[in-house]
């Protein structure tokens, strides 16, 4: 596999995280949002920043 497949391929995984991520800070889950627990909204908010991070640096890679 080559450089630039790989690239869209980690792009295309950074997104399907980004909008899993979005999912889980958005939708209740068990009857709950992940603000009333504060431990799973910080751990949403990580993967969030990580996976906009993740997006940023795979484009920025396959530009070169």
């Amino acid at each position: 596999m080559d450089s630039k497949s790989k690239s869209y391929l980690a792009i295309a995984m950074g997104i399907v995280i980004l909008l899993a991520d979005i999912y889980w800070l958005v939708v209740p889950v068990g009857g709950f949002y992940s603000y009333q627990a504060p431990p799973w909204l910080a751990a949403g908010i990580i993967i969030f920043i990580a996976s906009l991070v993740w997006l940023w640096v795979d484009y920025d890679l396959m530009k070169e």
